[in-house]
């Protein structure tokens, strides 16, 4: 048996506690509580390189209507201490991460249109902080009339830092030095118009990165050639002939780059693509996921299963994946949780 820490973030307003921690069986889908930490809507978390912090984004007006971020030192059993707290310096961040060197971390606020670097001090504490503002809009007036960053993501090596933006259908590309700071203005990779750009990841070889589009509910596939990525496929991810609402989510990719899965939230479903020869995703299935507004979704560190967590239906719901083809098929149990909206793995328990 083995058993993996895992931690839910959660809003907050219907009384959450803020960040759940329990114990996950990755051979059975079988989990256990374990505690509970204090946190005001961590809508997004992370783990240091060496798993010894986690990092949660604070989606709530905090400091004059900007949000936070969190630091927190995991304790052996893998509870959770805060020991850090400081404005993230724009409203509403909405994802954090850390750099490979473990010496910054970035924070994308949605609500500003910006990007938040701090820089870390030795005991993984928040540091110097430093907001880089996005400028612009794009052709949807209700929701791309200025930028709004929802992620940011790792160039392979950490060489450069690219920073999704669903209000200018754009990535921008800013350049680091070795321990992850920021030192020039950022390239502009442009996304089709009104194709609202969301989350990101990068093959394993580096050679690829694959976007999914909240508002076009469509994935990209990049060419990266060094520093160059030149769009190469767009692709929808909901069914042929499908007239309905539906607003793209979350987007993990397996360790081997084989496979993507991304949510599709109010369709509420979850759509695999096989990733061919070439680096190009092929769409092999869509499934429910059982629950309302899958948030967000996380591959066991094993594989076997995925979670999906949702916002709207207050569960976790546990999809076990064939070992041959990656299809996703809903188990019965489900955990259930107030405004589950992250969803992250930790490490296997001692």
């Amino acid at each position: 048996m083995a058993r993996y820490h895992l931690y839910l973030g959660t809003y907050t307003q219907k009384g959450g506690t803020g960040i759940e921690h329990y114990a996950f069986d990755s051979k059975t889908g079988g989990f256990a509580l374990l505690d509970a930490t204090p946190a005001p809507n961590p809508s997004y978390l992370c783990l240091s390189p060496d798993g010894q912090m986690l990092y949660a984004c604070l989606e709530a007006p905090l400091y004059e209507g900007a949000g936070g971020v969190a630091a927190f030192r995991r304790n052996r059993d893998g509870s959770l201490q805060e020991v850090g707290r400081k404005s993230a310096g724009g409203v509403a961040p909405c994802h954090v991460l850390v750099h490979p060197s473990g010496r910054t971390l970035y924070a994308a606020n949605y609500g500003s249109g910006s990007l938040t670097q701090f820089e870390l001090e030795a005991d993984g504490n928040l540091g110097r902080r430093t907001v880089f503002a996005h400028h612009g809009h794009s052709v949807n007036p209700q929701r791309q009339e200025g930028p709004h960053a929802h992620c940011a993501a790792l160039m392979p090596g950490g060489r450069a830092l690219c920073v999704v933006d669903l209000g200018l259908d754009a990535i921008l590309r800013y350049p680091l030095d070795n321990v992850g700071r920021i030192t020039g203005e950022p390239a502009r990779i442009p996304a089709p118009d009104g194709s609202g750009p969301r989350h990101m990841v990068f093959s394993p070889e580096g050679n690829r990165a694959y976007v999914v589009c909240e508002l076009g509910n469509r994935m990209l596939t990049y060419r990266v050639e060094g520093e160059e990525m030149t769009l190469m496929d767009d692709v929808s991810t909901l069914p042929e002939g499908f007239q309905g609402f539906s607003s793209c989510a979350a987007l993990r990719l397996t360790a081997d780059g084989g496979r993507l899965y991304a949510t599709n939230r109010f369709h509420d479903t979850l759509v695999q693509f096989d990733v061919d020869s070439q680096g190009t995703p092929k769409r092999a299935g869509i499934t429910p996921t059982g629950g309302k507004n899958p948030r967000d979704c996380a591959l066991d560190p094993e594989e076997g299963f995925i979670l999906c967590a949702h916002q709207d239906s207050d569960e976790v719901t546990i999809m076990k994946l064939d070992p041959t083809t990656g299809q996703a098929a809903l188990t019965p149990t489900a955990i259930g949780v107030s405004m589950p909206v992250a969803a992250l793995f930790g490490g296997k328990i001692e």
